[in-house]
């Protein structure tokens, strides 16, 4: 069977990721912080690997969440372009 993640959830990981911050990405998805939290652990779960390391102070990408980010990116941004 084809699996496929949701892009939503991707998508959010990317700025997650990239903006360092839970905060500033559920701000710019114009979404709560739970929620845009919700959609990383989704994606988490859905892949079945821990992408993010999350302290109350910092927030780093593990090992898969690089490859995932590396691997996404470009991606996201077309599709966001493209939109």
């Amino acid at each position: 069977m084809l699996y496929l993640p949701n892009l939503e959830n991707i998508s959010t990981f990317v700025l997650v990721a990239k903006m360092g911050s839970f905060t500033r990405a559920a701000k710019t998805l114009g979404i709560s912080t739970n929620a845009t939290s919700r959609r990383v652990m989704e994606l988490e779960a859905e892949m079945g690997v821990r992408l993010l390391f999350r302290t109350t102070r910092s927030l780093s990408t593990t090992e898969e969440g690089r490859i995932l980010l590396s691997l996404a990116e470009k991606s996201v941004n077309d599709l966001m372009a493209a939109r």
